[in-house]
C-alpha cells in the first residue's frame, strides 16, 4: 500500500525536526525563512524552547494564545520600571503564563532598579498559575550599574518565601540569581525536598545576612539528591561547610564555587575525594591549588570531567593544569586565563590529550605577570602544534600570552586544522597580514575578537564587508578576580568584563524572530 501525499508530509515533517533539534538557536532560527515545510517543522522546536524573550514584544504576544501550548522552556526578560507599570507587568506575565499550561522550565530576568515588592508578587503569580507543575525555576538580575550596586532586588521575607514554596510541588531546579540570605536559603531547603539542582548567588555588598557554612550543613543534610549545586560569590564560606557538603552530597555532578574566595585547601580536597562523579567544576577565581588539579587528572576523574573552569585562581600555577591538560581526554570546556605561565617548557610537553575540547581560554593576568616571571621563548611554534590537535574548538580565547605569537610563520598550518571554530579572540597584537590570513581561511567563523588597533581601521571594516557574516570587534578587557595581589583591586563590582565600545554584546536577540525577521544580532 502506498503511503498517501498527508502521509509523505508527516514523515518529512518528523525527518526534518529531528534534524533541526540538532541545530544552535541561531540556525533553528534562519531555517524559518527558507521554505514552508521547513518553518512549520522548526516553529514547533523554536516554539518549544524560547529564550533571551525581552518583553513586551507585541508579535510574541499577538500569537501566545494560539502558540502556548508548544512551550516547555520559557526565558524572559522584564525591564518593568521602563518599559511597563508594575499592574501592567503582573497581567503580562500572567496572561503568558496561563496561555502556556504545558511549561516545565520558566527563567526570568529582572533588572536591579526592580521595585522590592516585585518579586514577591511575581512569584506568586507564578506559584498560582504554573507552580505545581514547573521542575525548573529560575530568578535572576539582569547586570546592575554602578548607582544601583547596593539595591537589593531579590528581598523576599521569610514568612513570604515559606507561603510562596510550599506551592511549588514539583520543583526540582532553583536558580535564585541575586542576594541569597541565611533566612531565604533554609526555608527553601526546607520546603522543597526534591531539588536535585541548586543555585544560590551573593552580592558583593550584601546588607542583609548571607548563609553561611551553618546553611550549608542543612543543604547537605536535607538535599541529599543533589546532583548540581553552585554557591556563588559567597564571601563567608569555608573549608568546614565544605567537608560536610563532601560527606552528604556524594552523588554532585556540577558545582560551581566560583568567587568564594575564603574555601581553603582542604576544603577543595574533601568535596573532590568524597564526590567521585564530578563532571563540571567551576572554581573561578578561588583559593584551589595545584593538589586539586593533580587530584582530578587521576582516574576515574579524568575521564569524567567535562568542563573546568579556574580562571583568575591566585595560588595556581600551570603544573597543575599540565596535569589537566594531559590527563583528561574527554574535557570540553576548560578556562585557565589570569593563571601565570612560569615554565619555558609548558607548552612543549607532553601532548594534550583533551581533544574533545570545544572551548579553551587561556592567558595570563598582568598582575601575576609582575612578580617576575619572564617570557616565554620559542613557545610560540609549541603553542599552535598544541592547537592543532584541538579539532573539535569553536570557541578559542587567548588572551594576553607571553610570547610574539609569530602567527603567520608558526601557526597557519595547525589553525587551519580547525575547521569548527566560531568564535577567535587573541589579545597580542596581530599583523594585517596574519588577520587576514585568519577571515579568509577559518570560513567558519562567525566573530573575531582582536587589539582595537585593527578594529577602529578602515582595514577591519573592509574585511567585514568583503567576508560577509564575519564580525571583527576590539578584544573586552577585564575586571580583575583578584583581591590581593598587590595592586588596586576595585571589588566594587561583579563585572566580568568591561564594555569600552557600544554595542559589545554579540549574542542574538530572539525577540526579533516572532515578526519574521532574522533574529541574529
Amino acid at each position: 500500500m502506498n503511503p498517501s501525499a498527508t502521509d509523505c508530509c508527516l514523515i518529512l515533517q518528523e525527518v526534518l525536526s529531528i534534524i533541526f533539534s540538532y541545530l544552535d538557536q541561531p540556525s533553528l532560527i534562519h531555517t524559518l525563512h527558507v521554505c514552508r515545510a521547513w518553518n512549520e517543522a522548526a516553529e514547533r522546536l523554536v516554539w518549544s524552547d524560547i529564550r533571551g524573550l525581552l518583553l513586551p514584544a507585541p508579535s510574541f504576544m499577538n500569537r501566545i494564545t494560539q502558540a502556548g501550548p508548544r512551550i516547555r522552556r520559557l526565558d524572559l526578560s522584564l525591564d518593568l520600571p521602563t518599559v511597563m507599570t508594575p499592574k501592567t507587568a503582573d497581567h503580562t506575565l500572567t496572561k503568558i503564563l496561563q496561555a502556556t499550561p504545558n511549561i516545565q522550565q520558566l527563567s526570568v530576568k529582572f533588572p536591579p532598579s526592580t521595585l522590592p515588592t516585585a518579586i514577591p508578587r511575581h512569584l506568586i503569580i507564578i506559584r498560582d498559575v504554573v507552580g505545581s507543575q514547573l521542575r525548573s525555576l529560575g530568578l535572576h538580575a539582569s547586570e546592575p550599574d554602578r548607582d544601583s550596586r547596593l539595591s537589593l532586588p531579590f528581598s523576599v521575607s521569610a514568612e513570604e518565601a515559606l507561603d510562596i514554596f510550599l506551592g511549588f510541588t514539583s520543583l526540582t531546579s532553583l536558580a535564585w540569581g541575586s542576594a541569597a540570605t541565611d533566612t531565604l536559603v533554609r526555608v527553601i531547603v526546607c520546603t522543597i525536598p526534591t531539588l536535585t539542582s541548586l543555585t544560590l548567588r551573593s552580592q558583593t555588598f550584601q546588607r542583609l545576612p548571607v548563609y553561611d557554612d551553618a546553611t550549608v550543613h542543612l543543604i547537605g543534610a536535607r538535599l541529599t539528591n543533589l546532583t548540581q549545586l553552585g554557591l556563588i560569590n559567597n564571601k563567608t564560606l569555608t573549608a568546614e561547610g565544605m567537608i560536610y557538603l563532601g560527606n552528604h552530597c556524594k552523588s554532585l555532578t556540577k558545582l560551581d564555587l566560583s568567587k568564594c574566595e575564603n574555601i581553603r585547601q582542604d576544603g577543595f580536597d574533601a568535596i573532590l575525594s568524597a564526590c567521585q562523579e564530578l563532571t563540571h567544576l567551576n572554581f573561578r577565581a578561588t583559593r584551589v591549588q595545584n593538589e586539586s588539579l593533580v587530584m582530578l587528572s587521576a582516574e576515574p576523574r579524568a575521564s569524567k570531567l567535562r568542563e573546568l573552569n579556574v580562571r583568575n585562581c591566585e595560588l595556581l600555577t600551570d603544573s597543575g593544569i599540565a596535569w589537566i591538560l594531559k590527563s583528561c581526554k574527554n574535557l570540553e570546556s576548560l578556562d585557565f586565563r589570569g593563571i601565570c605561565l612560569y615554565r619555558s617548557n609548558f607548552f612543549d610537553e607532553a601532548p594534550w590529550v583533551c581533544t574533545r575540547l570545544e572551548h579553551l581560554s587561556m592567558g595570563e593576568s598582568l598582575q601575576k605577570r609582575l612578580v617576575g616571571a619572564y617570557p616565554l621563548q620559542n613557545a610560540s611554534s609549541f603553542l599552535f602544534k598544541q592547537l592543532g590537535r584541538l579539532t573539535r574548538l569553536t570557541r578559542l580565547e587567548m588572551s594576553r600570552l607571553p610570547m610574539n605569537l609569530d602567527l603567520f610563520k608558526y601557526g597557519r598550518e595547525e589553525l587551519a586544522k580547525l575547521t569548527a571554530l566560531e568564535y577567535l579572540s587573541i589579545e597580542n597584537n596581530l599583523l594585517h597580514k596574519e588577520l587576514l590570513w585568519i577571515v579568509n581561511q577559518l570560513r567558519t567563523l562567525k566573530v573575531i575578537e582582536v587589539s582595537s588597533m585593527h578594529t577602529g581601521s578602515s582595514y577591519a571594516r573592509d574585511l567585514e564587508e568583503v567576508y560577509v557574516g564575519i564580525q571583527i570587534k576590539p578584544f573586552l578587557y577585564e575586571v580583575s578576580d583578584f583581591p590581593r595581589v598587590g595592586l588596586p583591586f576595585d571589588d566594587n563590582s561583579d563585572d566580568e568584563l568591561i564594555y569600552g565600545y557600544p554595542g559589545a554584546g554579540y549574542d542574538y536577540d530572539v525577540s526579533n524572530i516572532y515578526s519574521g525577521e532574522s533574529g541574529m544580532g
